[in-house]
């Protein structure tokens, strides 16, 4: 009876023991070291995954219609700029067989005056140019060229010399219009003369 008794009390204490192992090793199993490396070890592409808002911020960036229309702009805006701007030279009258320049050419100076052709070969007179608004170019009368064969009879001294006789323009790809006004008599348009410059100076320029 001892000898079975002991027996019993030997199995009993071997299946608790193994109980007790068991649980052991099932809390090792989920242990928070083995959480913790397996998150220390997810690989990095997996979280990318989980996270898609870095990627459509980047489609959407790339995606902006607008981002190269600042240059195109400014390059419109300097070629506007470039042709509202007369620059100084001289021009020569489209449709002109002139190529000395003795009569439908102008020079285009800032500095000093310039000479104007009124009547081919015969007329000729001094202007004088300054900047407008608007990229215009007032011409005014200064005094008659002393090399005149005609014009005696014209009133030189009573022409005003602070009212434009003519306007230019800037046009487009570089040309220039000129508009002739015309001589004025204490501010009135002297009507008589009109017709002096018109044939001659008026008309579209292109840069000789």
């Amino acid at each position: 009876m001892k000898l079975r008794s002991l027996l019993t009390l030997l199995v009993s204490f071997c299946i608790i023991t193994s109980c007790r192992n068991g649980e052991n090793k099932e809390d090792d199993l989920i242990s928070p070291e083995t959480e913790s490396s397996y998150e220390t070890n997810t690989p990095s592409g997996d979280r990318r995954q989980s996270s898609p808002a870095s990627s459509s911020s980047t489609i959407e960036d790339n995606s902006n219609p607008g981002s190269g229309t600042t240059a195109i702009d400014d390059n419109i805006n300097d070629s506007e700029t470039s042709a509202s701007v007369i620059s100084q030279g001289k021009y020569i009258k489209e449709g002109a067989a002139d190529p000395s320049c003795d009569c439908f050419c102008i020079d285009i100076n800032f500095s000093a005056n310039t000479e104007l052709c009124l009547k081919e070969e015969t007329i000729f007179i001094t202007g004088r140019m300054s900047k407008g608004s608007d990229g215009v170019v007032n011409i005014y009368f200064v005094e008659p060229a002393s090399g005149n064969t005609e014009g005696d009879d014209i009133p030189w001294n009573d022409f005003d010399k602070n009212t434009p006789i003519a306007s230019i323009t800037p046009t487009s790809n570089g040309q220039i219009e000129l508009d002739w006004l015309g001589f004025s008599i204490n501010g009135d348009l002297a009507m008589d003369y009109a017709i002096y410059g018109k044939k001659t100076l008026e008309g579209i320029y292109k840069k000789k």
